[in-house]
């Protein structure tokens, strides 16, 4: 391959290679890390090929390993591409270079490229190596809709990059989809650029390549005659992007069905009229806007097939989408919140992207989109002819004075918000001044700068950016860098590429603006502002909120005033970073400045914006009641003005809920409220969005141990996701689990088996195998399971829940801390008393470290571990325990506390085993007045401590005073209602044993309660 014909990005990652049969050696050049200078150097990495990953229509695959230098270990993925073949290797390059390079802006949607080379047989191209393999792999069972939309948005935003830049895949499948990382939390990228090909100038984008199943009507040469194909010369159907959007459909298809959408003569069919084989989608429950989604993949028309973008905003995939920039006019959308996501869990107090409408993607008002343009500035041009009044006609007819006056109507046309129509007028005047004045005149360039501007606000971003960078293009020549034109041009521009996710290209120009605009008009002039509260956006979008800060805070003490739109904007993107940087108290003081100080908050439902986003700054530093206060302040206004069942009003009652439930003691209120507004005709996903925040609402119960209410709260949840999801949707059974635990809290251990073991059964073919809901299910059907002393069984599901927990969330989790210290208790309960110290030792100190050593959790582990030592004999060790536990009880709950007493009722027996009776006997009373306190005289665990305390004296020769206690004993055991024959009967052996003399050996001692102060308030 004649590498001059590359453009030099692909030739710039040309690898230097000494090949050989079962190895290469790489040549890197040196980096200089030492800040010295010198020359550079050339350092050699061995890479050996281990074994082939795979081959296909484009090539094999191959994986190597390192063996010198800094990369000894590493693994990375060689694909062998013949120069023989009937791939165009010259296209693939180009396609990697442009998406694939480690250092492009398409980072982490495509397969990294790391490099290329060849010798005179092959082309090696040099990537990295994904462990997970391809999409196709993983489907060998339908995927549940989560994890199918999940996927879905990966694969969008890369054919929207890909669409973008003209260029088509033609060969996506599963099997060119890359697993990064798999379920929950799924990764995927696109590779194998094969058979891509650019869209313009490339007649074989006709041509016959791919897998057939995935292939479109219009490749295949089966459009019908109703469909109008774009064709080529000789009549060829030309296949383009909608191709690449067919192929996605029956991916799509396949991951939920496991099966394509069209077998055998089906597809033609299809293509004659039937019916779109939405049946099958229905059978395994996918909702109607997930049908609705595959069905407009696979619309027979190209040309009515959804595109990439616009499938990528569509409502099925709305909840998995990334943050989409909202495609900002002058004005940064106003307040906290900007896009629409989940409420924040009960159960995660972290931070989440806030929701509320106070920011709005376009001017709100005539004032604001004229002042945005900057092209209006002289009162007298608003008083040009309204556009009704002009005829239009043939723009090349008219006057200057004629198309200013169009180009002015256009303006006032934008200010109306009617941006379409605006565009027309717009081009007229362009296409007037270009006849009279030239393309470059700066009038003509001006007239197509609001060209661009018309279409920004209709939201066709690309087309937008084209007309603005002709203008900037132009205006930097004619009129300079630092002209106003120039700078508004550039400001638009700015604006689209942010619009579009081009993040980098957004920010690199107006952080030129910007700086060209201080130097020149200051920090105070609005345009300057307004560029400035532009780039703390783009750095908002990228997460970078401490470098929007630092440029957001220099409009803070902006002259222009509190009435001036430009300041009122700034400020409320000041508060949204200080928010995203959880500075909440300072972004509450800047949002309440803003409804006390500035008059641009004149209508109260401005207002309860701003104070909903209050509300949230609130709830984000945990200050829940006054959170809630506010929250009830808006909801009520919400439901006055715009009715109960309206989005916002509901939103705000959820928050009002999600108040309260962070509050001990009024998370039932929370629940009340929730079922008050599941009273309410919600729309499908807003009943299901409430239904999740009542299955939280349990959740926060079951935290406070309010358990009948959390089983309400389930319940409720459970019937509500039947009804809406169906019975065995992977969030109904979630449900259903942790109905299961409420059970078990409530000691109703039948039925929080049955349960339990039905849900798990149910999980085996809905739940995708290692998922951490099937885990969850696992482990509380083990602890059921043991209370009813299935310990056998138990045992097993525990095992197995603790290590999915650690694969999956590593063994510092919270979660798998706590199972580890169950997993040694279920141990102990087998008798496998050396497992179970082993697992406790390790529990022990992770526990220690994560909770403290006075928390209940590290306290549970201890004395499981001394109740496993006693077990083993260990008595010394098992005291260790057992003092270490009952000196935290006895400073945190005090000598006669329930627990305090049951712990030294431990430290008598293992004392008593020690042969200690002396000490044993101090324990031995406290343990017998405690339980004669809690329990009453006649109790049996008072009487059970009273004869411990018995033979503690008679091994110390004070057989009187034992006699007198059992005789103490026989008698309660005689009159108590309950006793039975056998209790009797072993007080009054027990008895005539102390009364005898000679006494030798020593008694049986009980071990009633390890159990149940083992699995106490799990």
């Amino acid at each position: 391959m004649a590498t001059t014909r590359l453009p030099d990005l692909v030739n710039d990652s040309r690898l230097l290679v000494e090949l050989h049969e079962t190895h290469a050696h790489y040549f890197n050049v040196c980096n200089n890390t030492t800040g010295q200078l010198r020359r550079r150097a050339w350092e050699k990495e061995t890479w050996t090929r281990t074994k082939r990953l795979g081959g296909g229509a484009t090539g094999e695959v191959w994986l190597e390993e390192c063996h010198t230098g800094e990369k000894v270990g590493q693994v990375r993925a060689v694909k062998v591409i013949s120069k023989g073949s009937h791939i165009d290797v010259y296209q693939e390059l180009e396609t990697i270079a442009k998406f694939s390079q480690s250092t492009s802006k398409y980072e982490g949607l495509f397969v990294k490229s790391l490099g290329w080379y060849e010798n005179d047989i092959s082309v090696f191209l040099v990537m990295e190596h994904i462990e997970h393999g391809s999409l196709a792999s993983h489907l060998t069972h339908p995927l549940s809709e989560d994890e199918a939309r999940q996927i879905t948005v990966q694969i969008l935003e890369g054919l929207v990059c890909f669409h973008e830049n003209e260029f088509v895949h033609r060969d996506l499948k599963p099997d060119n989809i890359l697993v990064a990382s798999k379920d929950p939390e799924w990764w995927v990228k696109i590779g194998d650029f094969g058979f891509s090909k650019r869209t313009s100038g490339d007649n074989s984008l006709h041509s016959f390549v791919g897998t057939q199943k995935y292939f479109a009507p219009e490749v295949l040469g089966l459009l019908p005659q109703w469909v109008g194909p774009d064709t080529e010369a000789g009549g060829r159907s030309r296949c383009t992007y909608p191709m690449d959007m067919w192929s996605l459909g029956v991916t799509v298809f396949y991951m939920l069905c496991h099966d394509y959408p069209f077998q055998g003569v089906e597809l033609l069919e299809y293509l004659k009229g039937a019916s779109f084989p939405i049946a099958r989608l229905s059978q395994r429950r996918i909702s109607q806007e997930g049908c609705e989604f595959i069905k407009a993949l696979l619309t027979v028309d190209p040309e009515k097939r959804l595109t990439a973008a616009v499938a990528l905003e569509d409502t099925w995939l709305k909840e998995y989408r990334g943050e989409v920039p909202s495609g900002l006019s002058e004005e940064i959308p106003s307040g906290i919140l900007n896009r629409s996501v989940a409420l924040p869990s009960i159960t995660d107090a972290s931070a989440s992207w806030p929701m509320s409408s106070t920011w709005s993607p376009t001017p709100t008002s005539k004032e604001q989109a004229l002042n945005s343009m900057g092209a209006i500035s002289e009162p007298e041009r608003l008083a040009e002819p309204r556009i009704e009044e002009l005829r239009i006609g043939d723009p090349q007819q008219k006057t200057l004075d004629e198309l200013r006056a169009l180009h002015n109507s256009g303006l006032q046309l934008i200010a109306d918000k009617n941006f379409s129509r605006a565009e027309v007028i717009f081009q007229q005047a362009a296409d007037g001044r270009k006849a009279i004045l030239g393309a470059h005149h700066k009038d003509r360039v001006e007239s197509i700068q609001q060209v661009g501007v018309a279409c920004f606000f209709q939201c066709r971003y690309q087309d937008a950016q084209r007309k603005l960078q002709f203008a900037v293009d132009v205006q930097t020549d004619s009129l300079g860098t630092t002209h106003p034109s120039t700078l508004t041009s550039s400001y638009w521009l700015s604006s689209s590429h942010l619009a579009q996710g081009k993040l980098d290209a957004a920010l690199d120009i107006i952080e030129r603006t910007m700086k060209i605009q201080r130097e020149i008009l200051g920090l105070q002039n609005k345009d300057t502002i307004s560029s400035i509260r532009l780039c703390g956006q783009i750095y908002c979008q990228q997460e970078k909120y401490d470098d929007a800060l630092n440029v957001l805070e220099q409009t803070a003490d902006s002259v222009l005033g509190n009435d001036h739109a430009t300041t009122f904007e700034a400020h409320q993107s000041l508060a949204f970073c200080l928010y995203k940087t959880k500075r909440y108290k300072e972004a509450q003081s800047v949002l309440e400045q803003i409804i006390q100080a500035s008059p641009m908050v004149s209508e109260p439902a401005q207002s309860m914006d701003l104070l909903f986003d209050i509300s949230q700054s609130l709830y984000e530093a945990g200050e829940y009641s006054d959170a809630q206060r506010s929250f009830e302040r808006v909801s009520k206004y919400r439901k006055d003005t715009l009715g109960s069942a309206h989005e916002k009003t509901i939103d705000s009652a959820r928050w009002v809920a999600s108040s309260l439930c962070k509050q001990q003691g009024k998370a039932s209120q929370a629940q009340d409220n929730i079922r008050q507004i599941l009273r309410e005709p919600l729309p499908q996903r807003t009943r299901q969005s409430v239904l999740d925040q009542l299955h939280d609402t349990g959740v926060a119960l079951c935290n406070y141990k309010v358990y009948e209410e959390a089983y309400a709260a389930f319940r409720g949840a459970l019937e509500g996701r039947k009804l809406l999801l169906g019975r065995r949707h992977q969030d109904t059974l979630f449900t259903a689990s942790w109905l299961g635990r409420s059970l078990f809290h409530l000691e109703r251990y039948d039925e929080a088996t049955e349960l339990l073991e039905s849900v798990r059964k149910s999980q085996l073919d809905t739940v995708a195998a290692g998922h951490l809901h099937k885990a969850y299910t696992r482990f509380w059907l083990g602890l059921s399971l043991h209370r009813q002393g299935q310990n056998k069984a138990a045992h097993s599901y525990i095992q197995t829940a603790y290590w999915t927990l650690r694969d999956k969330l590593g063994s510092n989790d919270e979660d798998v801390i706590l199972y580890l210290r169950c997993l040694g208790s279920s141990y102990r309960q087998l008798g496998r008393y050396a497992s179970a110290e082993d697992t406790l030792r390790q529990a022990l100190p992770a526990i220690r470290k994560l909770f403290g050593p006075t928390h209940e959790e590290t306290l549970k582990t201890d004395l499981s571990l001394g109740i496993t030592l006693y077990a083993r004999k260990s008595y010394k060790l098992a005291l260790e325990s057992f003092y270490r536990v009952s000196d935290v009880q006895i400073e945190t709950l005090g000598i006669a506390h329930e627990r305090t007493i049951a712990t030294y009722y431990y430290i008598g027996v293992t004392l008593d085993e020690l042969k200690r009776y002396s000490m044993s006997e101090h324990f031995w009373k406290i343990v017998a007045d405690g339980r004669h306190t809690l329990f009453g005289a006649n109790h049996p665990e008072t009487l059970d401590a009273m004869r411990s305390l018995a033979f503690s004296l008679a091994h110390q020769g004070r057989r009187g005073e034992a006699v007198t206690l059992l005789e103490q004993v026989l008698k309660a055991r005689q009159e108590a209602s309950g006793s039975s024959p056998a209790a009797i009967a072993d007080a009054k052996r027990d008895l005539e044993k102390c009364i005898k003399p000679g006494l030798a050996g020593k008694w049986a001692q009980y071990w009633s309660e390890h159990k149940k102060l083992e699995y106490r308030d799990l």
